[in-house]
C-alpha cells in the first residue's frame, strides 16, 4: 500500500499570519479607544516577542493578542497558558530593564479578536495574569 505524501497548504501559514496582523491592527485600535497610549507593537528581543506595549497613567501594558476564526474549538483566551504567560512576563522583565522603566507599575492584559462572518469581536482582560514571583525583589521595580 502506498502513502501519498500530500504538501502541506502554502497559504496556511500566510493565511495565520495575515490574520493574526488584523487582529493586532484592530486590538490596538480598540485600547486606544479605550483611552491607552501606544509604546510600541511587535516588540522583539532575544527573550521573546510582545505583541503590543502600552501605556495608562503610571502604568505599563503588555498585551497578548490572541486572534481566531468564530467556531474554531479553542478559546484563544486559553491558548496563553502558562508558559506563553511566562515568556510574555520574562520578556516583558527584558524590555522594562533595558527601557529603564522602573518607575512604572507592570500589568499583563490579553485581548481575543474574534473573526466572524460580518464583523470582529474583541473581548479585553485587563490584568489577566501576573507574573510569578522571582526570587530577586523588585525585578519590575
Amino acid at each position: 500500500m502506498t502513502r501519498e505524501l500530500r504538501r502541506p497548504n502554502s497559504r496556511t501559514p500566510d493565511r495565520r499570519k495575515e490574520q493574526g496582523n488584523r487582529g493586532e491592527d484592530l486590538a490596538a485600535s480598540y485600547l486606544r479607544r479605550q483611552g491607552l497610549t501606544l509604546v510600541q507593537r511587535n516588540y522583539r528581543c532575544r527573550i521573546g516577542e510582545l505583541d503590543i506595549i502600552a501605556r495608562l497613567d503610571d502604568t505599563l501594558i503588555f498585551v497578548e493578542v490572541r486572534s481566531t476564526t468564530t467556531g474554531y474549538l479553542e478559546s484563544p483566551m486559553i491558548s496563553v497558558n502558562e508558559r506563553k504567560q511566562k515568556k510574555v512576563t520574562d520578556t516583558a522583565r527584558w524590555f522594562v530593564q533595558h527601557a529603564r522603566l522602573h518607575h512604572l507599575n507592570v500589568r499583563f492584559d490579553v485581548v481575543a479578536v474574534e473573526f466572524g462572518q460580518e464583523k470582529a469581536r474583541i473581548t479585553w482582560i485587563p490584568d489577566a495574569f501576573r507574573p510569578e514571583p522571582t526570587a530577586r525583589k523588585g525585578s519590575y521595580r
